[in-house]
């Protein structure tokens, strides 16, 4: 643990957490081990920081930090005039003040912290069929003010994100060419594309990746893996028409969903031991995700406006969620281990989130006209 002595003439940084209460002044004050505070203040003190540690607010403005923390997505900086708050992340109070007084008091920025966040990044694709061009888009925090990372000239599809490698993957096409897979890093920058497809642009390839081997799967016509280079692109299972693609590292088992014969099927990872593990109750498959602490697998059926679920083996059927009424249905599926959440999009209309169980279905992106969505574990 670093202890930081700071200058009584100069600001200087207060960093308290969980485990260590600072005292000054006769009170003690105490925040959680996700958030780190610096106040501005003329008095001297120590400074003591685990997990997130303040390393400096350097007289050329600027406020820097490190994390050890687990499982934090993205940080946000709040300022506050006392440390028992108000804390915001805005400046709106300190903007356009009408100028019909003579004297002013307002609250200025005397404390700043650091709050982690444990909500995962949220990636999405676009289509805008009358410009012909598609946009990745992502969001942190409470996804209300997304960032638009990349343009590209054909529609995107499926998209997926490497987190032991920071990278992201999406398939693009038109009607009128073969598809292709493409890969960046996480903020879109170095695209590159990595697989031209050997079919055209018939069916939406879903695509997945075990990144315990380093390979890249998706459903179009067939069963395709490849190295997420693009080398050594094979066919792994012939099928009739694969519609969504999961597959569980750990487990070396990968799905896909048949829409003609509405069933779900599994197999190894190099297409041996193929069987049918759900055959009723299905309207028509999209796409697929894995649960693969419990186990478990789900499945968004496009006509029925439903999520089900089922154990691995096929057995312990659940409908999750019901009632996607939306035009086009729910289509993509992405799961949130660390906090228990299902993500799914609807076509050109919203991405929604809910409990793997089902319960608690939140609204989180409306007006952005989504096609899939993936989130970052």
């Amino acid at each position: 643990m670093e202890v930081i002595k700071a200058d009584a003439l100069k600001p200087h940084l207060h960093v308290l957490d969980t485990q260590h209460k600072q005292k000054e002044k006769g009170m003690i004050k105490q925040i959680t081990s996700n958030t780190i505070i610096l106040a501005i203040a003329m008095v001297t003190t120590l400074a003591y920081g685990q997990g997130v540690v303040i390393d400096g607010f350097h007289n050329n403005g600027t406020l820097s930090w490190s994390n050890s923390l687990p499982n934090v997505s993205s940080f946000r900086v709040e300022w506050a005039p006392t440390l028992t708050g108000q804390w915001s992340s805005t400046w709106a109070d300190l903007v356009s003040i009408p100028g019909t007084q003579q004297t002013y008091t307002v609250c200025v920025p005397m404390f700043y912290r650091v709050v982690g966040d444990t909500t995962p990044a949220l990636y999405w694709t676009q289509n805008a069929p009358a410009t012909g061009t598609s946009t990745i888009w992502r969001a942190i925090g409470d996804y209300q003010e997304p960032r638009e990372l990349l343009r590209v000239p054909s529609d995107a599809a499926s998209i997926v994100v490497d987190p032991i490698n920071n990278r992201l993957y999406w398939s693009q096409g038109t009607l009128s060419s073969s598809g292709s897979i493409w890969r960046a890093d996480l903020d879109c920058s170095n695209p590159e594309q990595i697989v031209i497809m050997d079919r055209g642009w018939l069916a939406i390839p879903h695509l997945v990746l075990d990144t315990q081997r380093g390979t890249i799967y998706w459903a179009q016509g067939d069963i395709y893996r490849a190295n997420t280079d693009g080398t050594a692109k094979e066919v792994v299972v012939s099928a009739t028409s694969p519609e969504g693609v999961a597959v569980d590292s750990d487990a070396a088992v990968l799905f896909w969903g048949e829409t003609l014969g509405k069933a779900i099927w599994r197999a190894d990872l190099d297409g041996t031991a193929r069987q049918a593990i759900v055959t009723n109750g299905i309207g028509q498959l999209s796409g697929l995700a894995l649960d693969s602490t419990n186990h478990r697998l789900y499945w968004a059926d496009f006509a029925l406006g439903a999520i089900g679920s089922a154990n691995y083996d096929g057995s312990d059927i659940q409908t999750v969620v019901t009632n996607i009424l939306a035009a086009h249905g729910p289509y993509s599926l992405s799961i949130d281990p660390q906090n228990r959440k299902i993500y799914w999009s609807v076509i050109n209309d919203s991405i929604s989130r809910a409990n793997l169980d089902g319960s608690n279905v939140e609204l989180i992106v409306t007006n952005n006209s989504p096609f899939a969505c993936t989130v970052l574990p």
